[in-house]
């Protein structure tokens, strides 16, 4: 069982490491998974280039933006508004990962 360090957390969701495994734990709205910390940038970098080519889209609140996962019959929706605030959340989780990275 993992004994989590929460990194960053909104009303939406949470990003947490493991003290033990090293693993990241993203929740956001109904969705959770875990990846490895190269799983979790390049993730937080897929989130990055949707957030930057759809930052004028016309409608925000709607929910068309499909992210794949490594599972093919599998995606994540969201709204740009979600990816915007998912984005947030991905960006100061990684800053904390730094800094714990840089004071060890």
């Amino acid at each position: 069982m993992c004994n989590t360090q929460i990194l960053e957390h909104n009303k939406f969701g949470y990003v947490a490491r493991c003290k033990k495994c090293q693993s990241i734990q993203l929740a956001f709205g109904t969705t959770a998974i875990t990846l490895d910390e190269k799983q979790f940038d390049e993730f937080r970098e897929t989130i990055r280039d949707y957030y930057t080519a759809y930052a004028c889209k016309e409608s925000p609140e709607i929910k068309d933006l499909y992210v794949s996962t490594e599972v093919p019959a599998i995606s994540m929706v969201f709204s740009y508004k979600e990816i915007e605030i998912l984005m947030e959340m991905l960006e100061q989780a990684s800053i904390s990962l730094e800094v714990k990275r840089v004071l060890s």
